[in-house]
């Protein structure tokens, strides 16, 4: 990547080349593969920042609270002593939980740093970065209890009278570590420290109750609230478990208590680091997803757009399908534009080289055109429309109608003199120099979305056909108008536009018109180096070639820059015209505010971050379901290596060792047997139910009703299951503990575990509020009544991190649930897009735009069928425009209907009262002539049928067949239709031109192919033809 522009290595070797040398199969395969690293190198730099900027401020909380905890911490112990009682030992203490909470202020300072944003938004800095992090406040937290050892054996620390710590440190590594304790019983129910009873006794604090629940939420909680990958997890898992294993070495801790403390800080941090790759993978393909579908939908909503203006996207979306979507509008401004017949040496044989050149003309065309804020309304074969903005926006009126009038005739007419002038810098493929001419037409006019299959936004009137009569019996590089138009020129001002009569004429289907040339006395408003910036901007359709191999961002953003500075650089009249220009049709130029069309709208509790409809809620359950069960079997697991080490924990206690406790004994042991026993009957069942379901795809419901059997029933009851659990294990080890008086193993250990394990398996903010609610009133009440003195220490540790737990399952429910609405707003907007492209193109090409964002132009072979019906002008000029649109409306969305039914063809456009559909010849021509043929005489029975009247009587048509090659493709960057283009078409043309009224002609091709002699097909040799059939 360099100087915004991407170049793979197949594209710089085609450019090096001049474009002459095609690529060998095994440089291609190599020029793909470094693209596609390349690709994946960004999306996943993409990601990262994502995935950075969305947890940035929830991972900033984090660290504030962190923060001011170790802060109050480290200054508490030198508030509340004196200053002679301070040892070298306190200072070390001191320092550790300072350096703890100087590390989380310096990051949160360094995350408002923009640069450093920047750093770790890309590849795996922060992971890198957080993973060092957490690690280091492991190893101070670790070196923090090993100094508060050392001060028990000091005697600085409470403990019990009866015990005698001792810890040689003088010796060297490992430390000499010796407690004994002459009454047990005596220590553990009538001294304690601020911490716990079993803090008072020979329990290090390096391997206390409290201290394990802190590790804990250092393997779990920070891992997830710092939205690391799995891989840093699993680093982070085991650099805490290194961390703790050699300072417990260097301590001298028990073997059986540094045993215990490792194994489950290994379990509870790498079922959370499992989870947490689950999360972050599924996060990596969600977005990776969404990212190419939006990129997919851009593409195809900018050419949805570019075919149906904006702002009637809304309406066909709420209106019915089968509905007429438009309305009438008083005054329009109509130009055509038809290229001199040399532009196409032979239409009959149309080469690949006068299709580029025609789409190379019309791009330039629409860089001018848009450049004016016009609206082209389409293109067919070698002739352009293009109608003012008041056009494309047939539900709004302008508020000064006599100014946009003079405006947009002034305006219309500066276009075609700079498209006049565009057109003769292009030169024919036998090089000849080309010419255009123009006729220009004002008058009432309907905008209507018509038919219901390929809807294409059409404008009905006499105007429109006025206006193609005028560039009818124009010449070559003039711009012919009506009286009308000229009219309107002699009220304004505008003295380099000069009207010449041609005097009066008789015009085909409107009889004798008075009507003028115009010529403009002015340079044109363009500049070539715009025109070719803002062609590259067009849809790429070459398949075969490079199509999309150059992506310049610096192209737009020139061509953007450059249109700007056009439209503020004119000075004097040219400037103030731009700028009236733009203010008086600003109305029609701002699009329609079309946020929210496709908004799911789903209201999500902001107290429990859960949806309000429970239909919605068990829809997002489902669409989670498969990380929801593994997050139930993890948390689940935990909870059964947790109660056998708690039990472990217990009975090691030296109370539980004495003789006279032994009926307490016994009872605990009968309490931890019958709750590990149940974690791991529930354990095993999770486990089956999970592999079974998996399996089965959802659909063993052996613990649920047969009537509500549903994957949300389903991952339901196993929450519920495992939340029961959850209570199970609190009671019981709560019971057990308190049994023995080991407070710190009853109060501390045991909600905080509890707390990240309902953090694990994301539980309900609310079932984890009312958990938090009791054991924090639990441990209130016991301390209150049951201790000699209140300990706040203990209570600040369980209140900071029920918070820090809550706050951030609450914050990930919310992004999850706010995830699932954004994809399934996004669906809402792919099917809407791609239906839309269904209709506007053949299923195909609908694919293949949404999909590369491209349409490849090639040679075919195709049936085409070309509809026009009888004596069209006459009936539009004796017909109100509002009315032709819901005839044709009505009469074209028959059509689809029997086209829809006809399996292989397709409806390729339509132009006034012109229909035209086509079909792929395969291997048979017979059978695809046999099927256009049969779709059109079904096509004339409907025509012919009483349902289509208007005040002249029946309505008639002619239909031409024909059979031929052709070049299939887009042309231009605005309204890109598909369209057919060669011998086909034109000779499809010319059989529905010289056919009679209400009948079929075939070209000879098709009559060769169908075995017939007569080329003309009446309606009554069709019923005779059904009747031998």
């Amino acid at each position: 990547v360099k100087g915004n522009v991407c170049l793979s290595q197949g594209a710089m070797a085609f450019h090096q080349n001049g474009g002459t040398e095609r690529l060998s199969p095994a440089r291609q395969i190599r020029s793909e593969s470094g693209s596609v690293l390349v690709q994946e190198e960004e999306h996943e730099i993409r990601f990262r920042r994502f995935s950075f900027d969305e947890h940035k401020s929830t991972f900033g909380q984090l660290l504030i609270i962190l923060g001011i905890y170790s802060l109050f911490l480290g200054v508490r112990p030198w508030i509340l002593q004196s200053p002679a009682a301070h040892e070298n030992l306190d200072f070390y203490h001191a320092f550790c939980r300072l350096s703890a909470a100087s590390t989380c202020f310096i990051l949160k300072f360094m995350y408002r740093i923009p640069s450093f944003q920047n750093f770790l938004g890309t590849h795996r800095n922060k992971d890198n970065l957080l993973t060092f992090w957490i690690i280091l406040l492991m190893q101070l937290e670790l070196a923090q209890r090993a100094i508060g050892d050392l001060k028990r054996s000091r005697g600085s620390l409470p403990v019990s009278p009866h015990v005698k710590l001792e810890v040689n440190h003088r010796q060297g590594l490992p430390w000499k570590w010796s407690c004994s304790d002459s009454d047990p019983i005596s220590s553990i129910w009538k001294h304690h420290t601020e911490l716990s009873h079993e803090d008072a006794g020979c329990v290090s604090r390096m391997v206390s109750p409290d201290a394990l629940g802190i590790y804990t939420v250092m393997g779990t909680l920070l891992s997830i609230a710092a939205n690391v990958d799995g891989r840093a997890a699993v680093l982070i898992s085991l650099g805490q478990a290194f961390s703790m294993l050699v300072a417990f070495l260097m301590a001298g801790i028990n073997y059986h208590s540094m045993v215990a403390a490792v194994v489950l800080h290994l379990v509870t941090s790498l079922c959370s680091a499992y989870l947490r790759n689950e999360r972050f993978e599924a996060s990596r393909s969600c977005f990776l997803r969404d990212f190419a579908l939006k990129a997919s939908r851009e593409k195809a909503h900018q050419l949805m757009s570019s075919i149906i203006p904006k702002n009637l996207h809304a309406r066909m979306k709420q209106s019915d399908p089968l509905a007429l979507v438009g309305n009438k509008m008083e005054q329009c401004t109509i130009m055509f534009l038809s290229l001199a017949p040399e532009v196409l040496k032979d239409k009959k044989q149309l080469a690949m080289e006068d299709f580029d050149l025609i789409d190379e003309i019309f791009s330039d065309f629409d860089a001018i055109v848009e450049f004016y804020g016009m609206f082209k309304y389409h293109h067919i074969q070698d002739s352009y429309v293009i109608a003012c903005p008041r056009s494309a926006c047939p539900f709004r009126d302008p508020s000064h109608a006599k100014s946009y009038q003079e405006l947009s005739v002034i305006r219309m007419i500066q276009l075609a003199h700079s498209l006049l002038e565009r057109a003769r810098m292009h030169r024919s493929t036998s090089g000849k120099q080309l010419w255009a001419k123009i006729g220009l037409s004002i008058g009432p006019a309907t905008g209507a979305v018509i038919s219901c299959h390929r809807r294409f936004y059409c404008l009905f009137g006499d105007v429109v056909n006025t206006s193609a009569r005028m560039c009818a019996y124009s010449e070559p590089g003039r711009i012919h108008c009506t009286a009308q138009v000229a009219n309107i020129l002699r009220g304004t001002s505008h003295g380099t536009i000069k009207v010449e009569s041609r005097g009066e004429m008789a015009i085909k289907g409107k009889g004798v018109m008075e009507t003028f040339f115009l010529q403009v006395d002015e340079e044109p408003y363009f500049e070539p180096e715009m025109i070719t910036m803002c062609s590259s901007r067009r849809m790429s359709r070459r398949g075969d070639e490079i199509d999309s191999e150059i992506r310049t961002l610096s192209v737009s953003s020139s061509c953007s820059t450059s249109i700007a500075s056009l439209r503020s650089s004119n000075s004097g009249q040219k400037g103030e015209e731009a700028t009236k220009v733009l203010n008086v049709w600003r109305e029609f130029l701002d699009e329609d505010d079309c946020e929210g069309i496709f908004c799911a709208g789903y209201e999500v509790s902001q107290k429990w971050s859960s949806f309000l409809d429970r239909k919605v809620e068990d829809a997002f359950i489902e669409s989670n379901c498969l990380i929801s069960f593994r997050c139930l079997v993890m948390g689940q697991m935990c909870n059964a290596v947790v109660s056998v080490i708690t039990a472990h924990s217990l009975l090691q206690l030296d109370v539980l060792r004495d003789e006279r406790s032994d009926s307490q004994r016994k009872t605990v042991i009968m309490l931890c047997s019958f709750h590990t026993l149940l974690q791991l009957h529930y354990l095993g069942n999770c486990l089956t139910a999970y592999w079974n379901n998996v399996a089965n795809q959802f659909r063993c419901c052996p613990f649920v009703a047969s009537d509500s059997c549903s994957i949300s029933s389903i991952i339901c009851y196993w929450y519920k299951t495992i939340l029961f659990c959850q209570w199970n294990f609190w009671i019981f080890t709560l019971l057990s503990s308190l049994l023995c008086n080991a407070t710190g193993q009853a109060l501390i250990f045991n909600s905080i575990f509890s707390y990240c394990n309902l953090l694990l398996i994301s539980a309900n903010v609310k079932d984890f509020a009312l958990f938090a609610a009791c054991s924090l009133s639990c441990s209130a009440l016991h301390i209150l009544f049951f201790w000699q003195r209140f300990a706040c220490l203990t209570l600040l540790i369980v209140l900071v991190m029920a918070c820090l737990c809550g706050l951030f399952l609450k914050l990930e429910g919310a992004q999850e649930r706010l995830n699932w609405m954004t994809a399934q707003a996004a669906k809402e907007q792919y099917k809407f897009i791609l239906k839309t492209l269904n209709d506007l193109f053949p299923e195909d090409i609908a694919k293949e735009i949404l999909y590369t964002g491209s349409i490849s132009s090639k040679h075919r072979r195709a049936v085409v069928l070309h509809l026009d019906l009888c004596n069209y002008t006459e009936l539009v000029a004796s017909m109100d425009s509002d009315e032709v649109a819901k005839l044709i409306h009505s009469l074209f969305s028959a059509f689809d209907s029997l086209v829809t039914e006809e399996e292989g063809v397709f409806k390729m456009d339509t132009i006034g009262d012109a229909y035209v559909c086509a079909g792929w010849v395969g291997k048979s021509e017979r059978m695809a002539c046999e099927r256009m043929l049969h779709l059109a005489c079904q096509i004339l029975k409907c025509v012919s049928s009483s349902d289509f009247k208007t005040s002249s009587g029946s309505l008639q048509c002619r239909i031409g067949l024909a059979m031929g090659d052709c070049v299939a493709g887009v042309m231009g960057r605005l309204q890109p239709r598909y369209h057919v283009m060669g011998e086909a078409m034109v000779r499809a043309q010319l059989a529905e031109g010289s056919a009679v009224h209400q009948s079929i002609h075939l070209s000879r091709k098709v009559c060769e192919a169908l075995g017939r002699e007569n080329d003309t097909v009446l309606p009554g040799e069709m019923e005779d033809e059904e009747e031998q059939g």
